[in-house]
């Protein structure tokens, strides 16, 4: 990187530290929650957690995922106290 534009970074980079340096926990939480509010508004697409399966694959995901009877504990197993 050209020296000129490293100075003007570190500049830059020393400018904001000491203009934000009373920033509060609670204003920048603030900010935030501001920010995600906003991004939820603005997004327009769904939000995705994971990943898309093939209906091939939820069904494997189904099966493997399933409780096992064998192992199970029902009410007549349990003892009494």
């Amino acid at each position: 990187m050209p020296l000129d534009l490293k100075a003007l970074g570190k500049e830059y980079v020393k400018g904001e530290f000491r203009r934000h340096k009373t920033f509060g926990t609670d204003k920048a939480q603030s900010v935030l929650w501001q920010q995600a509010k906003e991004n939820r508004q603005n997004s327009t697409e769904k939000a995705y957690f994971g990943t898309i399966l093939p209906e091939e694959k939820q069904e494997l995901m189904q099966e493997a995922t399933k409780p096992n009877s064998q192992f199970g504990i029902t009410d007549s197993m349990k003892p009494k106290i």
